[in-house]
């Protein structure tokens, strides 16, 4: 609930709202992703464990590249690995905020 509050989102009027965008920017350009997304959310208390490249996705995709690569194959996998970090950055991102905006609706 904003309770009248114009101008503001997350609690944050523009100038600190754009500052912390430029930083989650600037992490996600320096580091190839904004690290500390799920830390964030399970300090939180919400889930932050989302995400279309988990774990053994990652595994399966660099062993298959791995057993291709003698044939050329080995960066198709390595395209598909950053383009599925990527997507669950954006999942996260995505996710954390639907639980943030259905925690302050409650």
């Amino acid at each position: 609930m904003r309770h009248k509050i114009a101008g503001k989102r997350l609690s944050r009027s523009v100038g600190p709202r754009n500052a912390l965008r430029r930083i989650l920017v600037k992490q996600l350009f320096e580091f190839e992703r904004i690290r500390t997304t799920r830390a964030k959310a399970e300090a939180l208390g919400l889930r932050g464990d989302v995400g279309f490249g988990s774990r053994v996705e990652r595994v399966v995709l660099i062993s298959a590249g791995l057993f291709f690569a003698p044939w050329g194959w080995l960066q198709w996998p390595i395209y598909l690995l950053a383009a599925m970090a990527w997507i669950t950055v954006v999942q996260r991102m995505l996710f954390v905020r639907r639980q943030l905006r259905e925690l302050v609706e409650a």
